[in-house]
């Protein structure tokens, strides 16, 4: 999978408009902010965590189902807040072709906890995890490139490089179809059936892109 998405990244690479002078800085910090929603009353356990994790980093998932996190995440569970700091670049996928270079990743905003009593391990999206919640439809995206990207999917990215929150607002054949949204204001839905959630897959599979 992740040597398929390094190939569609090439695509990019070669089948992508240059445009070095109008490319903005990228910006290297971001905070977000939101709020927990419990669907229902739900004890949480001692050690659950607010993270962000990065699938378009690895294919090597960790002992709990759940690819490399990044970012400072905390919560409160009195005022049903939460929020999550990244400085830096973050787990991304970098490919450098001639004069052109691309980076690109994509996290996706989660409540996880490790009491197997009470949260049994299950799929969950691309995840088999101890997940309480998600925020709903959007990913924090990473993206730096010197070029424009000329595919339709991925056009929403130019006009901000560095950390962008997308919202997912249609599935194509494309791919998840994706804008750009506040980084506050974000709601972390909490439930043990987690079915209406949809973890936006920014970057769509190989062969699934028009450009």
């Amino acid at each position: 999978m992740l040597l398929r998405k390094i190939s569609l990244i090439f695509c990019i690479l070669s089948l992508a408009g240059c445009s070095s002078t109008n490319a903005p800085d990228p910006n290297y910090t971001l905070t977000i902010t939101g709020t927990l929603k419990f669907i229902s009353p739900t004890a949480l356990p001692p050690n659950a965590s607010v993270v962000c994790v990065w699938p378009s980093s690895s294919e090597n998932y960790g002992s709990n189902g759940l690819p490399q996190t990044f970012g400072t995440a905390t919560f409160d569970t009195v005022a049903k807040t939460f929020s999550v700091s990244f400085s830096g670049v973050p787990p991304s996928q970098s490919v450098t072709s001639g004069a052109k270079t691309v980076t690109l990743g994509y996290a996706h905003i989660l409540l996880v906890g490790d009491d197997a009593s009470t949260y049994p391990q299950r799929q969950f999206g691309p995840y088999n995890a101890r997940i309480l919640g998600a925020v709903n439809n959007t990913a924090v995206v990473y993206h730096s490139s010197n070029f424009t990207l000329s595919s339709s999917v991925f056009q929403w990215l130019n006009a901000s490089q560095g950390y962008v929150v997308g919202t997912r607002v249609a599935t194509t054949a494309d791919g998840d179809s994706m804008v750009q949204s506040g980084s506050s204001g974000l709601v972390l839905t909490i439930n043990t059936d987690t079915t209406g959630i949809h973890l936006p897959d920014v970057i769509p599979g190989f062969g699934t892109v028009v450009f």
